[in-house]
């Protein structure tokens, strides 16, 4: 017979571990969403609003009828923020709900919270417990990314955590817990080490969308394997893909503030995508909006970095992040934009402060930069596929740049 309060407490045990580490709050819940544990550092000021009415039919319907440990970020646009939830399977019969969150879906701003009060109907004398508790909160970023990835293979592959001492901010004793190792290893659905490599070309793919490289950002997503969500829902290939769909939004959202775009039209675009992702009906309809987010956010960023300059020298600008990894001269970029060359050079010159070729250098260099940081490619591989003739060309723009040769660089990476 299986030991439910066992389980129980090794959960809440593990629970009580992200909490302390991570400073996010989480929930735990049985079978029937009846609460087990609610660990918090913040009050929150609107739980009783009517946008939180709907969230327990929401686990329920993306997470409610699997038969196996799963996961799903879960949106709440009316108060930007998110959620992150996490089905752990233990027997056929049983399973519990971890509730990770909130974050801000958004970057902070005070912009941000007056908007939200406005729309909430917030009272006056709460506002300033309201701007407290938004001002608390995490944005989804790459670091948050990562902790609900952790937060996930930690509660579904469960260590033993028996001889774990926890120090709590109240207490300098210890605890200790028996554990159970009833549940099953998420490496019985895919394997480890497609596990590791999916999250490689994920770092991969939301650098490169990053820095507005979209050549790079569809290759690495290319590589990305879906056999960890196709297990998820067996019996619902269309809600497979929207799954992957909103994960794949939410993080190029992300990834497309990091890389500086405008944060007022990124949440537009994540709005809008987020709305055409449910309400599709077909995988012909998906296909087209997965086909679409990578060069919309892409877009984006690149937008943030042309605002400033007149429509010639930003569709010049446009161009060579298009294609900066191929042989580029002033003459093929003003034939391009349909310019003449000396009007393109003596223009994007006096608005940018440098020559077409040296911002194509210093720009290739950039891209080399956050490839480097990743340590997955050789830098003879890199200098090449940013768009540099030869090796010694990059050499010497890439000290030219930086003040080191792209060895040092990489050493003092790894110190």
């Amino acid at each position: 017979m299986h030991d439910i309060s066992d389980t129980i407490s090794h959960l809440s045990k593990l629970c009580e571990i992200i909490h302390t580490t991570t400073g996010l709050d989480i929930a735990l819940f049985d079978t029937n969403h009846q609460p087990l544990l609610f660990l918090s550092q913040m009050n929150y000021p609107f739980l009783t609003h009517k946008v939180y009415a709907n969230y327990k039919n929401e686990v329920e319907k993306h997470l409610g009828h699997l038969n196996h440990s799963a996961s799903y970020l879960h949106p709440l646009p009316e108060v930007a923020l998110i959620y992150y939830d996490v089905r752990v399977q233990v027997t056929k019969d049983l399973a519990f709900y971890a509730c990770i969150g909130p974050v801000l879906s958004e970057i902070y701003s005070e912009e941000l919270v007056l908007s939200l009060a406005y729309k909430l109907k917030i009272d006056a004398s709460f506002t300033e417990h309201f701007t407290l508790f938004y001002r608390s909160l995490p944005y989804l970023g790459k670091q948050i990314s990562n902790t609900f990835w952790l937060s996930y293979h930690l509660l579904t592959t469960l260590p033993d955590v028996s001889s774990i001492h926890m120090i709590t901010p109240d207490t300098t004793s210890t605890s200790k817990v028996s554990a159970t190792r009833h549940l099953p290893n998420t490496s019985t659905f895919i394997p480890r080490s497609e596990i590791q490599m999916n999250y490689s070309n994920e770092l991969k793919w939301r650098k490169a969308l990053a820095r507005g490289d979209l050549k790079a950002a569809q290759k690495a997503h290319a590589l990305l394997s879906s056999n960890d969500f196709l297990y998820r829902t067996p019996n619902n290939p269309l809600r497979t893909i929207k799954n992957i769909l909103f994960s794949l939004n939410t993080l190029s959202r992300a990834a497309a503030i990091d890389g500086g775009a405008d944060a007022i039209e990124v949440h537009k675009t994540h709005e809008l995508f987020s709305i055409r992702i449910e309400n599709a009906t077909t995988v012909i309809e998906t296909t087209h909006i997965s086909e679409a987010i990578l060069p919309t956010y892409c877009h984006l960023v690149i937008a943030s970095h042309t605002k400033n300059f007149s429509p010639i020298v930003a569709k010049a600008i446009k161009h060579l992040y298009a294609h900066y990894d191929a042989p580029l001269t002033l003459q093929s970029v003003a034939k391009n934009i349909h310019c003449s060359e000396g009007h393109l050079s003596r223009t994007f010159q006096k608005e940018t402060g440098k020559t077409l070729g040296a911002y194509l250098n210093e720009l290739r260099i950039n891209q080399a930069l956050s490839m480097l940081s990743l340590k997955t490619e050789s830098i003879s591989d890199i200098a090449l596929a940013v768009g540099f003739s030869s090796y010694n060309k990059f050499s010497i723009e890439f000290k030219k740049h930086t003040g080191k040769s792209a060895t040092q660089y990489l050493e003092d990476l790894q110190t």
